[in-house]
């Protein structure tokens, strides 16, 4: 990651129930993901689903989110900052 980099997600199916969400990364990153069932709500209220670090080896990360139940759901990933 470069500052010439651009953030896209991929989303991908992997039941009914659940999806996987995949990001460029580089090894010793951290994001969040966020989520909320309603865009109305600003990003940075949202709440945080979990803290994902970034893949050790692999250019990028990916983390399954469980979406049974849910009628709608948004998520947001953002990078943390370096400790």
């Amino acid at each position: 990651l470069n500052s010439n980099s651009f953030f896209t997600t991929q989303v991908t199916a992997a039941s009914a129930s659940s999806m996987t969400l995949q990001w460029a990364s580089a090894p010793g990153l951290s994001f969040n993901i966020l989520h909320s069932d309603d865009l109305t709500t600003p990003v940075e209220n949202w709440p945080i689903l979990v803290n994902v670090p970034a893949d050790a080896v692999e250019a990028t990360t990916s983390y399954p989110v469980d979406i049974s139940g849910d009628d709608v759901e948004f998520f947001s990933i953002e990078l943390l900052p370096l400790p």
